[in-house]
């Protein structure tokens, strides 16, 4: 019986595997081959992480609106949790954190 690799899956089964990562083991994952990495390109991967996210360190009210982040500012916002913890002061976005590059 032979064994598939996960360099065979496609993206949209990547995503889905993504979804249930913490953000750090996703950055980790795209790093293992182009696919990986085009997966964790799609918003729903981060709109969840940081909803996961923001759970996780009991953040209720997140002072912005999820649905009009771009996927680079819900990313880092996953990533960056000091950013979410940030007074709210009448923005719309959250405040910008080092970028990932």
């Amino acid at each position: 019986m032979s064994r598939g690799s996960f360099s065979e899956l496609n993206e949209d089964v990547i995503a889905n595997i993504l979804l249930y990562l913490a953000p750090k083991d996703i950055i980790s994952l795209r790093l293992t081959n182009k696919t990986a990495y085009l997966a964790s390109k799609y918003r729903v991967v981060w709109y969840e992480a940081l909803g996961n996210r923001t759970r996780e360190e009991k953040i209720l009210g997140f002072p912005y609106d999820r649905d009009a982040m771009s996927t680079a500012d819900l990313e880092s916002a996953s990533v960056f949790p000091q950013a979410l913890l940030c007074e709210p002061t009448g923005l719309t976005q959250p405040p910008k954190v080092p970028s990932l590059k």
